[in-house]
């Protein structure tokens, strides 16, 4: 009989570093982020991977186009939440 232990299991795999962001609005705007599009709502709570730089807001209907950076967020392992009201 063969006396060699069993191999080592394979070591589980890092869970991705992630931030949240929580964005207010005074009316509806979509949000566009690297993993999609959310629906238009005023509030929305995103769970977002570390190394995510921008989130953009849409509202045509109030002309509203613009990026909001998360870039000040990038610390591995850390939770923040950033609140945009406007």
């Amino acid at each position: 009989p063969s006396t060699a232990a069993a191999p080592p299991a394979p070591p589980s795999p890092a869970v991705p570093a992630t931030f949240a962001v929580t964005l207010v609005g005074k009316y509806p705007f979509e949000v566009v982020f690297s993993g999609g599009v959310r629906r238009s709502a005023e509030t929305h709570r995103l769970v977002l991977p570390e190394g995510t730089t921008e989130v953009r807001l849409r509202n045509p209907e109030y002309f509203l186009d613009t990026p909001q950076a998360a870039g000040a967020l990038k610390r591995s392992g850390v939770r923040a939440e950033i609140h945009v009201v406007f």
